[in-house]
């Protein structure tokens, strides 16, 4: 059985890169709207969009390759288990704290991979998605901008 996240990255299949961007951005996203409904103790809101994110952070555990070095593979294996593991736990405590950690790691790992993996690609970055570390900021609302920009500070 395949999640939503698993059926919106295969349209990406063909850009290797776009998933692993596309994947980031989802779990931004579902974390940014977690964060919103834990405040407003939207119990529904939190457990969906948590799942979002864990299902995002797990398709990103599945991208890392055997081929790459072997070091980054092991930080970026620990830390998304980490992350996934603190979601779970966040989803039964509310730990808004731990959420905005959450937060500035993935938005810090994706501020990365733009710099690095999207920069190598052609400067026409396709399919909508743009080489600006922030492409979904125009889609947030304020509040996730606000939650946003404190996390990562």
């Amino acid at each position: 059985m395949t999640t939503t996240i698993e059926r919106h990255a295969m349209s990406f299949k063909d850009n290797p890169k776009q998933v692993v961007m596309f994947l980031y951005d989802m779990a931004l996203m579902s974390m940014l709207k977690a964060y919103k409904a834990i405040e407003l103790r939207d119990i529904e809101g939190k457990i969906v969009n948590i799942s979002y994110a864990v299902d995002a952070v797990n398709e990103l555990l599945k991208t890392l390759s055997d081929d790459a070095d072997r070091e980054v593979v092991n930080f970026l294996s620990g830390l998304y288990v980490s992350i996934i593991k603190e979601l779970a736990r966040i989803n039964a405590t509310n730990d808004l704290k731990a959420l905005k950690l959450a937060i500035k790691y993935i938005g810090s790992l994706r501020e990365i991979w733009v710099k690095k993996a999207m920069s190598e690609q052609d400067s026409n970055v396709s399919e909508g998605f743009s080489s600006d570390k922030n492409y979904y900021v125009s889609h947030w609302t304020d509040e996730e901008r606000d939650i946003f920009k404190a996390a990562s500070i």
